[in-house]
């Protein structure tokens, strides 16, 4: 400035208020011109921190910050949105960056984590539906967007995991049911082959060539009383005790599926239940789920009984023990004089409970007494007594009279008998629901 006479004077110092004003001034103007954190010198950022150096709680200067983290969420949100995840990275580094000069740094902080959590919550929701619906491809699309979001979250490696097992042998899954709840546990078996045996004649040899599904646990009391009480359906009276008839006959109007002649829990195997009891079931799980459920084959059965290992037999089956009492019962103990609850005893390599004793199991097959004649693939043998249909493996009451596990029986379908239960297969789609 100048005096009256013209002479010029000198400035003296701002004072600090003036100073913070034209500072703050400026990091606001530096906001709207996008200088957020650089140039050096001329960025919002240093002009917020030079106002806090003098001035550590002002507010304005604290509320500058806070805009400085917003705007960069707001371009990594854009970045987002391009599918840019180099730029994405970028600002939401530079939005901590700030955070950490916030006197608020761990609140600044998971504001900014919010953005990516969400995003991130939102692909591996993607992902988990792509999985339920057998969908290994958009699993992965979305699943490979979440690790350029969070390339370190366990979360994403998990479910990558579970993609690349999908429907691969040993796979576990259950569908859902319409009426509410889930299905049968089961899981993916592989191809292979199997040597037939059991019956009269010579072997014969099969390709297993598709992979299939099995449950895991034979069907329980508990999962049977569902499709009771949805379909109204249920195996009358009059079942055999140990699959005898005769003379003086083991059938009991008052012997069922819910009354054995022995205590069951719900999670022991059903029991008394006919082929034709089986057939509805798994139709009615067919139903629910909208995937095809069906009875094992004989073929299917063999190639996982064939896989049963162990030289003591009451470790890896529930049979009739010593406990059981009769010079042919096995001289072990398996702690089970009736039904033991599914998976009571060691699992298969490939998964199933079972294979081997509780229950027998029907399969789809007709009665044949050879295996003459068998097409050599994996599916039902449809020919033959059909009236008549094959009840596979050991049960809880067998001794050394069947000593193999391989166990063929061959029961009219309507037949009922406290030995033999159900266990489900389902064929595998050839492609995802929906494609």
């Amino acid at each position: 400035g100048t005096d009256q006479s013209g002479t010029e004077q000198a400035l003296g110092p701002l004072l600090p208020e003036e100073t913070l004003r034209r500072w703050l001034g400026a990091g606001e103007l530096a906001i709207r011109e996008t200088r957020l954190s650089s140039p050096a010198g001329s960025s919002a950022l240093d002009f917020f921190r030079w106002v806090r150096e003098l001035e550590p709680d002002n507010e304005r200067a604290v509320a500058g910050l806070e805009t400085i983290i917003t705007s960069y969420m707001s371009l990594a949100e854009n970045a987002h949105a391009e599918k840019d995840y180099d730029t994405l990275q970028l600002m939401l580094e530079r939005a901590r960056s700030v955070a950490d000069q916030h006197p608020q740094r761990e609140v600044q902080r998971q504001r900014i984590n919010e953005l990516p959590d969400t995003w991130v919550a939102t692909l591996l929701a993607e992902a988990e539906s792509a999985i339920a619906a057998w969908n290994p491809e958009r699993a992965q699309e979305a699943l490979a967007e979440a690790g350029k979001i969070a390339p370190n979250d366990p979360r994403v490696a998990t479910l990558l995991a579970q993609s690349g097992k999908l429907l691969q042998p040993g796979f576990r899954f259950r569908d859902a049911l319409r009426s509410g709840g889930q299905g049968p546990r089961m899981v993916v078996i592989g191809s292979g082959q199997v040597n037939l045996s059991g019956a009269k004649g010579a072997d014969t040899t099969v390709s297993i060539t598709t992979p299939f599904a099995v449950g895991v646990y034979e069907v329980s009391r508990g999962e049977f009383n569902r499709y009771v009480q949805q379909t109204g359906r249920q195996p009358e009276g009059g079942c055999r005790s140990k699959e005898t008839t005769g003379l003086f006959g083991t059938t009991k109007s008052s012997r069922t599926w819910r009354s054995p002649d022995f205590s069951q829990s719900d999670k022991e195997p059903v029991v008394c239940v006919s082929f034709d009891n089986a057939q509805d079931y798994v139709r009615w799980l067919s139903r629910e789920t909208g995937h095809v459920y069906r009875l094992l084959s004989e073929a299917e059965w063999q190639s996982l009984a064939s896989k049963v290992s162990g030289s003591d037999p009451c470790r890896v089956a529930n049979i009739a023990d010593r406990s059981v009492g009769g010079r042919d019962s096995f001289s072990c103990n398996d702690g089970y004089a009736n039904t033991a609850p599914v998976g009571s005893f060691v699992a298969l390599a490939s998964g199933p409970y079972d294979i081997d004793g509780n229950v027998r199991e029907w399969v789809e097959d007709c009665a044949n007494e050879s295996h003459a004649g068998h097409p050599g693939n994996q599916r039902a043998r449809l020919t033959g007594d059909c009236s008549e249909r094959l009840a596979m493996g050991r049960a809880w009451h067998s001794d050394k009279d069947e000593s193999g596990v391989i166990q063929r029986r061959a029961f009219k379908t309507s037949v009922l008998s406290n030995t033999i239960g159900i266990r489900v297969a389902m064929t595998l789609p050839e492609r995802p629901p929906g494609q």
